[in-house]
């Protein structure tokens, strides 16, 4: 671990008694060399007397008595080892803000964590993570199996993710890898994760260097190089040295199935769709322990059927470059916990749910993830601002700078051609985003946890509010423009409809006439709203109807010519043949 030059970072104020007075003859010494001298010459046994604390060679001295001064130090050096801990096996160079910025981690042991967590996986148990890393590790079997620990990473909510290292004494055998990552995956997981094809990916973006190293693998574990790095915190993602660093890293990432040499087995359907249709079929299993949650399910796997429909019927946009629609290989969870700060940039981690998917789904679930903070150590385990949602104009500043890498030639946020396509996209895969994850968090409250009781179902419930309340922006925007599809209300949900309805009725109240006599209310108005809408609707299947019935005419009618035609020309070649 580099330190930093300049002594410790830490400031400790201790309050003494009202009227103590205080000598300090070490005013020429550093802050780091003063503190240490003070530890070396104030002992933490007993409630012994000032004369009793002074350091022999000078320094500070204190006349009077300091009854709690123990329990100060001791506070202190709890600190300063809770604060090393945090620090160990961390590179802090190149961090934005390290007093933001920690990992947060535990130790594992069986009288430590919850049961449950340990029947996550059959590999769940510290005895056999420490055992298949001391035998797969190179190096490690030269040291004990006792000088193998681990600390549990408490950040992941798919994977249980380990932090194991040696206890290496200065002086001993150098290893290649002091400490590693060992990734488990639940028994359930495959219902979100093809363990092969995720396989795969890992070793495929491990080998272009994206990834971290693979040490080994096994069935249901892998042991991955550790990053002396730590994660973005979600208060530093609208930085503007952050912000623009992960758009570039989404622009060049968006790129790679461009090589040559990636690979051509890898479906490429957009993940989005995949998830809205197989996972609602799941989530529909799910038994729902309230009414409340019964009724937003049954909306949720209605919005799911709807917005595919909406995003498969809009595909051809990704004939023009860029503007949201390319379907591109995608890491689909950017977010605090899957960026780390290194020395050399940031790194993107965690690819268990990269696969081909629409850009714009890769950036707005990016945006998304501004309003949750996940490093919490209370219930419900995650935090909500969403005022830390991107403004229009960072949102303009991001897209600039992705495009400029992905297309690979400048473009400025006062470019609306090039950025407002992009921007409208990630309109749509914002909702496509907040359901996908909301539909994830039904599916995984049953299952096993990772590290404690992470409140899914409230997950979910935020994000499903979060896509509706989009959804009627988004709506509220399509009929304002006059760019609503004819056949949208149709696939609408129950709970789509009523904001339809109140769109539609304030657009009314601002066109129409404010006689009382024009505007029906109450009862009437909803009724005449409704037979309006009944009207509509049978317009629209008798439009389609005849344009059908006419296109089936026309085709008989050009069927009956050219069979007359080709009769015709039959005789008349008959005839020349004769003569």
């Amino acid at each position: 671990m580099a330190k930093k030059k300049g002594g410790n970072d830490k400031k400790t104020n201790i309050c003494l008694p009202e009227g103590t007075p205080i000598e300090d003859s070490s005013s020429n010494m550093s802050p780091s060399k003063r503190s240490m001298d003070s530890q070396k010459r104030l002992p933490r046994t007993g409630n012994q007397s000032v004369a009793e604390l002074q350091g022999a060679s000078g320094g500070v001295k204190i006349v009077g008595s300091l009854p709690h001064l123990r329990e100060g130090l001791e506070n202190l050096d709890d600190g300063i080892n809770e604060a090393s801990e945090q620090l160990m096996h961390i590179n802090a160079v190149g961090v934005q803000d390290p007093h933001l910025s920690y990992v947060q981690e535990r130790d594992f042991e069986p009288e430590l964590v919850p049961p449950q967590v340990l029947e996550f996986s059959e590999v769940s148990n510290p005895d056999t993570i420490r055992q298949i890393c001391h035998k797969s590790c190179p190096g490690w079997k030269d040291y004990s199996l006792d000088s193998v620990l681990i600390k549990q990473v408490t950040e992941g909510l798919t994977n249980q993710i380990f932090k194991v290292f040696l206890d290496r004494q200065p002086g001993s055998k150098a290893v290649s890898h002091e400490v590693v990552l060992f990734r488990i995956y639940g028994q359930e997981m495959s219902e979100f994760i093809d363990p092969e094809v995720e396989l795969q990916t890992f070793k495929m973006l491990s080998q272009y260097e994206i990834a971290p190293k693979l040490i080994d693998q096994g069935k249901g574990w892998r042991i991955e190089e550790w990053h002396y790095a730590l994660p973005v915190p979600v208060k530093l993602l609208k930085n503007p040295s952050i912000y623009c660093q992960v758009a570039s890293q989404l622009g060049r990432f968006h790129k790679l199935h461009m090589r040559q040499d990636f690979p051509e087995n890898l479906d490429r359907t957009p993940a989005c769709i995949r998830w809205l249709d197989n996972w609602a079929k799941s989530a529909a299993k799910v038994a729902m322990k309230t009414k409340e949650w019964e009724w937003r399910l049954q909306s949720m796997l209605q919005e799911a059927t709807w917005l595919s429909e909406y995003i498969q019927s809009n595909m051809q946009r990704g004939i023009i470059s860029g503007q949201g629609w390319d379907v591109v290989f995608c890491h689909n969870d950017c977010q605090e916990n899957n960026l780390l700060e290194t020395q050399y940039g940031l790194r993107l981690i965690d690819f268990e749910y990269s696969k081909f998917n629409f850009q714009a789904y890769d950036i707005a679930n990016f945006f998304n993830e501004h309003v949750s903070d996940y490093l919490c150590n209370a219930h419900p385990y995650f935090q909500l601002d969403f005022t830390r949602y991107p403004s229009r104009q960072d949102q303009k500043l991001f897209c600039a700078v992705y495009l400029s890498e992905y297309l690979k030639t400048p473009v400025r946020p006062q470019d609306s051609i090039m950025v407002d396509p992009l921007i409208d996209a990630i309109e749509v895969f914002s909702l496509t985003s907040n359901l996908v994850w909301g539909v994830w968090s039904v599916l995984r409250s049953p299952q096993a946890m990772t590290f404690d009781e992470f409140d899914f179902m409230g997950h979910g419930a935020y994000r499903f509010d979060a896509y509706m309340r989009g959804k009627r922006a988004f709506l509220q925007k399509k009929a304002s423009s006059g760019t609503d599809q004819p056949g949208m209300r149709k696939s609408l949900s129950a709970l789509s409809q009523m904001q339809v309805d109140d769109i539609a009725e304030s657009n009314c109240l601002k066109n129409e006439p404010t006689s009382p006599v024009s505007q029906p209310t109450g009862t009437e108005d909803k009724r005449e709203r409704r037979r309006r809408r009944q009207q509509e609707d049978r317009r629209y299947d008798d439009d389609r109807f005849r344009q059908q019935h006419l296109k089936s005419e026309s085709e008989w009618k050009w069927l009956v010519l050219g069979a007359l035609g080709g009769f015709v020309l039959s005789v008349e070649l008959m005839r020349m043949l004769r003569k």
